[in-house]
């Protein structure tokens, strides 16, 4: 769903006559903090990456570390337009999965509604590192990913409260790094 974020908030700013290149001009702190956390959390995305020797033990302090690394970008970047909410939306996302064994809860519904049967069986088989079916034990159920996005999108996907904050997040922090050009004009 980020890529998505992503991409609306790009076209927006075009549309809108911002630049590209004002998002060079951010003044991002901790970058290689925010690399390594997705790049954890993409690692442990990876279907291979479940059969590595102990990789199942350590996959819930990995993924809780991404968060916490994350944070610290937040932190340092506070300041920033939409940081404030990406790092709320994290917190979410964070609280929901230390409330549940350290992975996120996914509806199997939703999973459904989106077209991703395949993957509410791999979550029944619990073979995902970093996600588990939400069942009546959930907590903080509310937080789950329980929302779809379901075809013709290219990647539909289950999304969670915290996951529209985080891009919410990052479509104000784009709009504004590309629209500095036109405030710096003013």
């Amino acid at each position: 769903m980020a890529l998505y974020g992503v991409l609306l908030s790009l076209l927006v700013g075009v549309v809108r006559g911002g630049k590209l290149g004002g998002l060079a001009e951010v003044p991002l702190r901790m970058v290689p903090a925010i690399f390594l956390a997705f790049g954890l959390q993409l690692v442990m995305h990876i279907p291979l990456t479940a059969n590595l020797p102990g990789m199942a033990r350590w996959a819930g302090a990995l993924h809780m570390s991404s968060y916490l690394v994350l944070f610290m970008a937040f932190l340092a970047n506070w300041r920033l337009p939409g940081m404030t909410l990406m790092g709320l939306g994290a917190a979410l996302n964070f609280t929901v999965i230390a409330a549940n064994g350290m992975r996120m809860p996914v509806s199997e519904t939703a999973l459904h509604a989106a077209g991703l049967k395949h993957l509410a069986e791999a979550l029944a088989a619990d073979t995902v590192l970093t996600h588990q079916l939400l069942t009546s034990q959930t907590r903080l159920s509310f937080l789950a990913d329980i929302f779809a996005l379901p075809p013709p999108f290219p990647r539909p996907c289950a999304f969670s409260a915290g996951d529209v904050a985080l891009v919410a997040g990052v479509f104000i922090f784009v709009q504004a790094a590309m629209m500095r050009h036109r405030r710096d004009k003013g």
